[in-house]
Order: C-alpha cells, then structure tokens, then sequence
C-alpha cells in the first residue's frame, strides 16, 4: 500500500474539459510594468497611459474605463505620448 499525506476530495466529481471555443476575457488590467523608465504618462484629461507586459492601458482616472491597445508580439519596453496630437506612440 502507498502511502500519501495528500488525498483526493471525498466526494470528487470529475469533469469534462472545457469546450474549445473557451476563453477568458479581459475585464481591467492590475499592475504596471515600472521597470523601464518614462512609461507612466499623466495626461491633461485625468487618464493615464502605461504599459503592462503586451499590453498598452490607458485609464480614464474619473470612470476607471480601460482602453488597450494590444496585438505586440513581446512585452512593450517603452511608451510616449504627444499631447499637442493626442497621440501615444
């Protein structure tokens, strides 16, 4: 007999795996990437640009509403952003 200090649930159900067509959708990005530097921009209109590992967020500080710009193929290494064109390059 084997011995285990682990054991399964007691009253285990097992489960199918999920469809194919399963996915997850974003909801809201927590966490910045800081580590390279000038990557959190403060914009006039209380949002605020950053980067997090693929992703590009800009956050609208009165709503808390979320915009991404995603698609990079690697995590982002730097952001910049041209308030005279409104533009975040």
């Amino acid at each position: 007999r084997k011995r285990s200090i682990v054991f399964p649930p007691s009253r285990l159900q097992p489960t199918l795996p999920l469809p194919l067509g399963a996915g997850l959708i974003r909801e809201h990005v927590y966490g910045v990437n800081g580590s390279p530097l000038h990557t959190l921009h403060v914009l006039r209109d209380r949002r605020i640009l950053y980067i997090a590992a693929r992703l590009c967020i800009m956050t609208d500080l009165g709503t808390g509403a979320q915009t991404y710009f995603e698609g990079h193929s690697a995590d982002v290494l730097s952001v910049d952003y041209c308030p005279a064109r409104d533009l975040a390059v």
